[in-house]
């Protein structure tokens, strides 16, 4: 097995070559912040596959037997990866000293059931975020102690605190 030099940013150079556009400098990219993107928004099968294809550079057969899946699955996972990341491509590069109250909470969660519970109640904005109280994000349904948790990680990540 040979061991790939690059991990992580090997994965977001494939992700930018499977969907084009105007990005930043992959160099300004922190890997603590796309590593905590993968453990965020995949599934454990999803990461496992993702780690053994780019990191540690297994083929697609190899990935397959490693993982007790054929190797139709593997391809399935990996496009499900790549376009599960570039749902979140905006998080990964969001500057910490530009965010502001008009700053969307889809910019700085990476989590949609987060965003989305927080858009029902009306919360779009890390300035409509800002103006509740600890207490107030328990009334918002389908959001528990689990979510108020992973949304301070969330935020704390992005350099904001509540």
């Amino acid at each position: 097995m040979k061991q790939t030099e690059n991990w992580p940013l090997n994965v977001e150079a494939k992700r930018r070559s499977l969907f084009p556009g105007e990005y930043p400098d992959i160099d300004q990219i922190p890997e603590e912040r796309l590593l905590f993107l993968f453990d965020a928004v995949l599934t454990a099968k999803q990461k496992a596959v993702l780690e053994d294809r780019y990191r540690e550079g297994l083929t697609a057969a190899e990935t397959a037997d490693k993982e007790i899946i054929n190797r139709s699955r593997v391809y399935e996972l990996e496009r499900i990866v790549f376009r599960k990341l570039n749902e979140h491509k905006g998080w990964m590069s969001i500057d910490q000293n530009r965010i502001s109250a008009d700053t969307w909470i889809s910019d700085v969660v990476p989590s949609v059931r987060i965003c989305r519970a927080l858009k029902r109640s009306g919360i779009e904005t890390v300035g409509d975020l800002s103006t509740l109280k600890p207490n107030d994000l328990y009334k918002v349904r389908n959001f528990g102690e689990k979510g108020i948790t992973k949304l301070n990680r969330y935020l704390a990540d992005a350099g904001i605190d509540l």
